[in-house]
């Protein structure tokens, strides 16, 4: 999801009290064995594909750490396909929420600095799946808590990019149309990985 700064080229200190409102993209893809294992859903293979903007705005603290809230909207689609008959579920959802973002910094150069950070986000997905014959609608509730690793470039004394990749993280989901408990997994490839682009705009001094 994206992110966030350093200090003007000109005096580029990571005490600098830098507020930075950041816009980005971010991208989900995945192919592989499909969870389900009930006989009248049997799915062989699930491909998946998100993607979701990330506005946000935050402030550097110091000592290259950074700390800021973003918002998550978006959409997924999936595709389920049973190999034993060829059968196909699609399903297409929105995505709406936000979180917090923290990082540190280093800095290697004035311009270039890569960072590590966390990203925590509660967000809503809410879709349609269309199964052969029976169609229906689902609302799903999700916490993450992602690991992020990237580098940011500052293009100048107001603007930045920056690209970072997320290996996987902690999820945790409940169907808010079911009795049962939350889904608590670990994920890290597959779907848990991300990768993001976006641009940073830097309302501290000249």
């Amino acid at each position: 999801m994206i992110s966030l700064l350093s200090t003007t080229t000109s005096n580029a200190q990571f005490n600098e009290d830098d507020l930075v409102i950041r816009s980005g993209i971010n991208f989900q893809y995945s192919k592989q064995d499909s969870p389900y294992s009930l006989p009248e859903n049997m799915s062989d293979e699930l491909t998946s594909f998100s993607y979701y903007f990330t506005p946000g705005i935050g402030k550097f603290f110091g000592n290259g750490f950074y700390a800021g809230i973003e918002g998550r909207i978006g959409a997924r689609s999936q595709k389920y396909t049973t190999l034993a008959d060829g059968n196909t579920t699609r399903a297409n959802s929105t995505i709406y929420g936000g979180g917090i973002l923290l990082r540190k910094y280093f800095k290697v150069t004035e311009k270039f600095m890569p960072f590590v950070g966390l990203s925590n986000s509660f967000y809503k997905e809410k879709g349609d799946k269309n199964l052969p014959g029976q169609p229906y609608s689902y609302n799903q509730s999700n916490f993450t808590a992602d690991i992020q690793l990237g580098a940011q470039y500052r293009l100048s004394p107001r603007f930045g990019i920056e690209a970072y990749y997320t290996p996987g993280g902690l999820s945790v989901s409940k169907n808010m149309n079911s009795n049962q408990k939350a889904d608590i997994t670990p994920n890290f490839g597959g779907n848990g990985q991300h990768f993001s682009f976006g641009i940073n705009y830097f309302l501290g001094r000249k």
